[in-house]
């Protein structure tokens, strides 16, 4: 059986200046503004740098950061990773994790550009910086950004999964806790289900209390989509149905459904 691949969306130009003596045009395919990513198609003139190997650099090692900050062309800072696995909240307002955290120094026109160790491996993607803090610079990892930019190639878009749920956390008792064997101290209740969607049609209603998603507790609504797989994948959701939607922390039945993750609808 011969495989198909998604048709590739329609590009646009732009002009790409690899150095202060090198400039071309290249065909964008998409981007991804959640991660700082731009797909542009390679061509001649363009030398394609290796991502890192490893996935995550460890906590001191020699990192350089290369870009235009404040229009200061082919720019280098040099500095150390000073955590790892932060979270970092995007403009969309979606939740980026395993976040580099350096202290490499970080100005407007940095963003895009790469991190990259003493070995000349790509290791992130520079990103965000604190306004009025210094030595608080944060990368997304080359492992994120290269899955974004295969989402990017093959579909035109980052697919994310969905539930077609509205959802809201409400701080539960102690008995909640020992009557579901739910350790948190804050669940997840759905208090809007969209009709005919993924969760609509395994059965969930409003008012339910959304407990686990294949046994992973959830603790917030970011922990739903940091959860979700793919789209297309068949997930375990664990839930309470109380007797009054208005009271959570009521007596409830506990239950188990299985749906199929769906793509969000792009531009949602």
């Amino acid at each position: 059986m011969r495989s198909t691949r998604a048709p590739r969306p329609p590009s646009s130009t732009r002009r790409v200046t690899c150095s202060p003596h090198a400039a071309a045009s290249r065909s964008c395919v998409d981007h991804a503004a959640t991660w700082t990513v731009r797909v542009l198609l390679r061509g001649a003139g363009v030398r394609r740098k290796r991502p890192g190997s490893y996935l995550s650099p460890p906590v001191c090692a020699r990192q350089v950061a290369i870009g235009n900050p404040l229009g200061f062309a082919s720019t280098v800072s040099a500095g150390v990773v000073s955590a790892k696995g932060r979270s970092l909240r995007a403009k969309d307002g979606r939740l980026i994790e395993d976040i580099v955290q350096t202290d490499v120094a970080l100005n407007p026109g940095n963003s895009g550009g790469p991190l990259v160790d003493s070995a000349s491996r790509v290791v992130g993607i520079n990103t965000a910086i604190i306004q009025g803090a210094q030595n608080l610079s944060f990368s997304v990892p080359s492992a994120t950004a290269q899955w974004v930019v295969s989402e990017l190639l093959a579909h035109g878009h980052v697919r994310r999964s969905f539930l077609g749920l509205g959802c809201q956390l409400f701080p539960v008792s102690r008995l909640f806790q020992r009557a579901h064997l739910f350790d948190p101290p804050t669940a997840v209740q759905a208090v809007n289900v969209v009709p005919a969607g993924p969760a609509a049609r395994a059965g969930v209603r409003q008012g339910d209390v959304l407990l686990a998603i294949d046994g992973n507790p959830l603790r917030s609504v970011d922990e739903i989509h940091r959860l979700l797989p793919t789209p297309g994948k068949r997930i375990r959701l664990r839930l309470v149905r109380p007797s009054d939607a208005r009271n959570p922390n009521g007596e409830g039945r506990i239950s188990t459904v299985e749906l199929t993750t769906e793509a969000r609808p792009h531009g949602t």
